[in-house]
């Protein structure tokens, strides 16, 4: 699991002290009891959500006796007759803005989950649970909240919800995005999903969802959502979320917040390179994945295997300011010939995560071995006759040497992959739905390394089943569309695309227009998103077992939230297209699915 400071702040006593001057009387208290949201009641005012739960650290550091208090809260809970499923003292933090990674007193949270129930009393319930804290110099935040809320569920808007994309293209979309605009609020992008706290698709109302780098700002909720529900209302709910990450991969992410990379990999044996595996810039601090060979043709002569990821993925300094101003880099550019850019995979970021965590280990043999402050080793316990330690000296002592060889073979791998030969920039496709988002890059591989198409294990059945179609790529996209990816972070996921598309604007990214990409809702939201940082630059395939097109690459990732577990992507025809564009080839590999044209 990742780590993450828990380092007490030093304003605790000043956090304390207002704490403490909010809750002076009932009616203070009452005054500063957050019921703007109906499944939620908090204390005080609490971040918007949804936010993440982080069980991490100490909890007794803000509630000493822990056990003890819970006992008395339990028991004020059961007077209102509130449905408890859990109570526990956690981190709640947003996914995103300055607070997204602080662990402390000031996201310390004693959080109690409800089971989905009506008639019960939590504003009652909040104010008597403060007065005990208060009453006890306990004052961390409180929130009572349906647990469902704790991770919303998120379905796609149906190719068949004919009246909903209508109303939507035609009449709100360009009134929201003026609205928006004219706020100077840091919009990112404008989704539409079903949204809400139930499992049916059907009752979870169509959503207006609106990321920003600012989703907590306090204008939201006083002026833009009630203008926006004014238009979007009852057809549309309209709510905010923390901004995407257009660039997943980014070193501005708190990188200990990444999880390791989901593959594994042989450093002794570094030839084959798959769909999904992690690769960056040499010498980056970031990570992104490999999407999948393609092979290009010019004047019949075949130009070789590149491998396909973003640009962001493989952007460094000096690929930034040969790309500038929004200019792809084309194969003719001297830097390309000098193989200026080079590519590792795996990456750099997550190769030092791999070694942290083998160095770890080889650390903690060595305490076994040679013991602890004040405790003896298993050396110097085999050293004073203890024959039973003889045989666990023997083989802590083997894995002792596993794991150094280990460490030294990743130190020494040649991960070197190859150098980027074209990169897209941060441009769009004009079409006539709009201007789509460009992110492509190809990378050369060398002779050393080869590409290994067949998909990764743990690939869902319909794609095992469809190896005809994994060389291919279809222009056919619906809403409602089954679709999987297998990306470095979270390895293979499900999700259905969203009929209405989404809107990145320019500002808050790095295009400087308006672009358009795909959405993805996760196929299982309760068990995973559809992306993460990591998973960027994946080849997204249908796997809708009944589709003729199973198996085909649909688009190629570049964007996801966070905060809602979806992803985002551009068609992998207008992908291609560009390519052919830019390199001056014809891309032979992946070929249009002969089912297209039926």
């Amino acid at each position: 699991m990742a780590t993450v400071s828990l380092a007490q702040s030093p304003t605790f006593s000043e956090v304390a002290r207002k704490r403490r001057l909010m809750s002076r009387s009932d009616e203070e208290i009452e005054d500063n009891i957050d019921i703007r949201i109906q499944y939620r009641t908090g204390w005080p005012k609490l971040a918007h959500l949804p936010l993440r739960t982080v069980y991490e650290g100490d909890p007794d550091a803000f509630i000493p006796d822990q056990q003890t208090h819970i006992s008395q809260i339990i028991t004020i809970l059961r007077a209102q007759q509130i449905p408890v499923s859990s109570i526990a003292v956690v981190y709640r933090v947003p996914y995103g803005g300055d607070n997204s990674n602080k662990l402390d007193e000031t996201t310390a949270t004693l959080l109690v989950t409800t089971f989905p129930d009506g008639g019960y009393n939590s504003f009652v319930a909040t104010r008597e649970i403060r007065k005990y804290l208060n009453s006890h110099e306990i004052h961390v935040l409180i929130e009572i909240i349906d647990e469902r809320a704790l991770k919303p569920s998120v379905f796609p808007i149906l190719s068949s919800d004919k009246e909903l994309i209508s109303i939507w293209n035609e009449r709100l979309k360009q009134a929201t995005i003026d609205i928006l605009k004219a706020s100077c609020l840091k919009v990112v992008s404008i989704s539409v999903f079903r949204y809400g706290l139930d499992l049916d698709p059907e009752k979870c109302p169509p959503t207006v969802m609106i990321s920003a780098l600012d989703a907590e700002a306090d204008a939201w909720w006083a002026t833009i959502l009630p203008r926006i529900r004014s238009i979007c209302l009852p057809a549309f709910d309209v709510t905010v979320i923390y901004g995407d990450h257009i660039i997943m991969g980014s070193n501005e992410l708190d990188m200990n917040t990444m999880e390791r990379p989901f593959a594994t990999f042989d450093f002794s044996n570094l030839t084959a390179i798959k769909m999904g595996d992690s690769c960056g810039p040499i010498g980056g601090t970031w990570t992104g994945s490999m999407g999948g060979p393609v092979r290009l043709e010019k004047d019949g002569e075949d130009m070789g295997v590149f491998g396909l990821s973003n640009h962001h993925v493989v952007r460094s300094d000096s690929l930034e300011a040969v790309t500038e101003n929004n200019t792809p880099l084309r194969p003719t550019h001297s830097s390309v010939k000098s193989m200026s850019f080079l590519i590792t995979s795996p990456s750099d970021r997550d190769t030092d995560l791999i070694l942290q965590t083998t160095e770890a280990g080889v650390d903690e043999l060595k305490k076994v071995l040679k013991g602890r402050p004040g405790t003896l080793g298993l050396e110097a316990m085999a050293e004073m006759g203890e024959r039973s330690k003889a045989k666990s000296l023997e083989a802590v002592q083997d894995r002792l040497a596993r794991a150094e060889h280990r460490a030294l073979t990743i130190k020494n791998a040649k991960r070197v992959l190859g150098s980027v030969y074209a990169t897209s920039g941060f441009r769009f496709l004009a079409t006539q739905e709009g201007n789509y988002a460009l992110d492509w890059s190809l990378a050369k591989i060398l002779p050393s390394r080869s590409f290994d198409d067949a998909p990764s294990v743990g690939a869902p059945d319909q794609v095992l089943e469809s190896m005809s179609n994994a060389k291919n790529f279809t222009e056919k996209i619906h809403g409602g569309l089954t679709v999987a990816k297998f990306g470095g972070s979270t390895g293979w996921t499900e999700g259905k695309v969203s009929a209405i598309k989404t809107v990145f604007l320019k500002g808050e990214s790095k295009y400087t227009h308006d672009v358009l990409a795909c959405p993805v809702a996760p196929l299982h939201r309760h068990k995973y998103d559809f992306a993460t940082p990591g998973d960027s630059g994946a080849v997204v395939v249908v796997s809708d077992e009944f589709a003729v097109e199973c198996g085909c690459w649909v688009g190629l990732l570049f964007a996801a939230n966070l905060a809602a577990g979806t992803g985002f992507f551009v068609p992998m025809s207008l992908v291609l297209k560009d390519i052919s564009e830019i390199t001056g080839c014809q891309v032979v590999q992946p070929s249009k699915c002969a089912f297209d044209d039926i």
